[in-house]
Order: structure tokens, then C-alpha cells, then sequence
């Protein structure tokens, strides 16, 4: 790993990829699109107060070194640029935020100190929902590759819960969260993502669970919420495209988010985690590794815990020890290329107090 110098010529650095060698050593590479990124670069170091003029505003960004191009293929873009057809228009650009208000009809998730927990067991959802530091059923789920629960403790079918996102103008409601604005900001320019990519570590997560069409997520409809988020039933297989390594990535669908502004005694703000003009919703959930499932009655911890995560671990300070392990779940629109993070912890109960 180095630096280029830029302090002079502009330097051009291309290098083929692990994947583009493979391809050229099979005979069938070729170049068809291209795409460019912003990684290294400091916008704050752009200087309208140079004392030569405009001509050397952006001389520091220019000559900031950068690092050499990589072989990796995930490794060269983190950060790519977008192209809205040279439109100069627009506005305002979506954003992509996790729903954790938990409206009825959705089962959606909330986070505890930001990371969602997922139990592999229902002894560890039944401990970690009656926990002094979680002790809230919405903020723990049940793996679905997990069985269900059958003790009558109510931890049932509500236990396996999704995550529910939206899109839209996070704008503090200027422009305001009306269906008129969605079709002016949203629609007219092209900013709604139909489809998402899921991309997981396919060590801990084997499939996705996506959103079914025949969700909806509207309000007002009569002064009535009609919200009902809904996943398939079936697993989705991966696509081919995944750029991480030790990752796959899931298509999944969306649904029009038809929660427009409402001034009744129950507003749209209950709902809606966008203050804005809204595009679209999604959910989805995953499977977990058939290797991280096992009751804490198991003398055997699974091994994925001990590689990649911790054991034995006083998460609560109550006296109860839990294996686990983190991984982070990568949320982006296909049409906007509008994303965001998860981080899902994948825990088991070891030992009860």
C-alpha cells in the first residue's frame, strides 16, 4: 500500500482486479461501464478565500495524496458518485431510515443501544425480554430458522419480527409530507427505488426474507391507518453480483409509502419515521446460519461463536453469560444508490443466573 503524488501531473493508476485477472485468464474480459467514487477526498479543504483567485480554490483537494489503486474489488470505491442525467434541478436527494415506532400491523423492530438483537433460541428470547437492561419484546427477535416458541409465554409468532425501512425527503417537512409533494419531488424526478440490495455475511446469515406485495402502508385512509407489512414466505436466493468478500446479496422489493400528513389527533408522524415527502417502504428479515442455532441446554457452544464473536460474556452485569457475535447488514436502493447499515448481534444464552 502506498500513496500517489499528485502535487503535479495528474496521474492516471489502473490495475486489473482479482476478479478482472480471473477473467482475462479465462479470455473473457472486457471493460462495458465504468464508475467513480469520491473515497480520500476532504470537500472541507475547498477555499473560496485563496488569495489568487478561483482558479485555485480546489488546488488542496487536487493535490491531496491518494492512495494507490487496489487488486480487491471491494476495496477501490466506498463511496460512489451518482449521475441524475446532468439534471441541475433538484432539491433534495432521499434518504433511507430504519422505522422503529413500531406502528401496528408492521412487527418491525427497535434497536437496544443501536445494534438489533436476534436469539437463536427461545430460552435467549425469553431471558433477554425479561432482562432488567432489554426487558421490551420489540427489541428482540426470534430466528427464524429457530422453532417456535410453545409454552404459552406469549413470546410466540410476534417474536419473529422484521426490519421495516423508508425512504423519502427527510426534510423537517419543508417541502411538507403531502402525496402532491411525492409526486413533484419524489416520482417526477425519478427517485424511487422499486428495488433494494441486502448484502450479509453469508457465514451468519444464509437467506433473506423480503417485503410481499401484498403489504401496505398508508395513512390517512377514512381518518383509519391501513398498514400491513407483510414478508414472502419464501427464502430468497442470492444474486451474482456480490463486490464483499464473504458476503451475499439479496434483491428484495418495496411498496409505495402512502403516509401522507394528517392533522387529526393522530398524525402521520406516528408512522412514518420521515419528516418529509415519502417514496417508498421495504422489509425484510434474515435467516441465520443452521450452525449458530442450539438451546443453552447444548454443553457445546457453536463453533462460528467462538471464531467470530465472544462467549461467556456478562453482556447485562445481571449474573446471566451470553455467546455472540456482530455482523453488519448493508441496506442500498438500486435506483438512487441511497444506503445505510445494520448491525445485527446474533446472541444465545450460555448460562442463566
Amino acid at each position: 500500500m502506498a500513496f500517489l503524488d499528485n502535487s503535479g501531473d495528474i496521474i492516471l493508476d489502473a490495475v486489473l482486479t482479482d476478479l478482472g485477472r480471473k477473467r482475462m485468464a479465462e479470455g473473457n474480459f472486457r471493460i462495458t461501464q465504468f464508475s467513480l467514487g469520491d473515497d480520500e477526498i476532504d470537500y472541507s479543504l475547498y477555499n473560496k478565500d485563496h488569495p489568487s483567485g478561483s482558479a485555485y480554490y480546489d488546488l488542496e483537494i487536487l493535490q491531496t495524496p491518494v492512495f494507490e489503486a487496489f487488486t480487491r474489488t471491494n476495496a477501490n470505491i466506498n463511496y460512489g458518485l451518482l449521475s441524475y442525467n446532468g439534471r441541475n434541478d433538484l432539491l433534495y436527494l432521499p434518504t433511507v431510515k430504519l422505522n422503529q415506532l413500531n406502528p401496528q400491523g408492521t412487527d418491525s423492530v427497535i434497536l437496544y443501544s443501536n445494534v438489533a438483537y436476534i436469539a437463536v433460541n427461545q430460552e435467549t428470547l425469553k431471558e433477554l425480554k425479561g432482562s432488567s437492561a432489554i426487558g421490551d419484546e420489540q427489541k428482540v427477535s426470534l430466528a427464524r430458522s429457530a422453532a417456535p416458541l410453545t409454552d404459552g409465554s406469549g413470546f410466540g409468532g410476534s417474536a419473529r419480527r422484521n426490519f421495516l425501512f423508508e425512504t423519502g425527503l427527510d426534510s423537517g417537512n419543508d417541502p411538507a409530507r403531502t402525496q402532491d409533494n411525492q409526486t413533484n419531488f419524489i416520482t417526477q424526478y425519478g427517485l424511487m427505488d422499486s428495488e433494494f440490495t441486502i448484502s450479509c455475511d453469508k457465514r451468519f446469515i444464509t437467506g433473506i426474507q423480503g417485503i410481499s406485495q401484498d403489504s401496505s402502508f398508508a395513512f390517512p385512509v377514512a381518518n383509519q391507518t391501513d398498514i400491513d407489512v407483510r414478508l414472502n414466505t419464501n427464502v430468497l436466493s442470492p444474486s451474482n453480483n456480490n463486490s464483499l468478500d464473504h458476503h451475499n446479496d439479496y434483491i428484495i422489493g418495496s411498496i409505495l409509502n402512502q403516509v401522507y400528513q394528517s392533522e387529526t389527533t393522530i398524525t402521520d408522524l406516528d408512522f412514518s419515521t420521515i419528516n418529509g415527502p415519502r417514496a417508498r417502504a421495504t422489509a425484510f428479515f434474515p435467516r441465520i446460519s443452521p450452525q449458530l442455532i442450539s438451546n443453552s441446554t447444548s454443553t457445546a457452544t457453536p463453533a462460528k461463536f467462538s471464531l467470530f464473536g465472544n462467549v461467556n460474556q456478562n453482556l447485562f452485569g445481571d449474573g446471566n453469560t451470553y455467546d455472540y457475535l456482530d455482523t453488519v447488514v448493508y441496506i442500498r436502493g438500486n435506483t438512487t444508490g441511497v444506503s445505510t447499515q445494520l448491525i445485527l448481534r446474533i446472541i444465545r444464552a450460555n448460562t442463566i443466573a
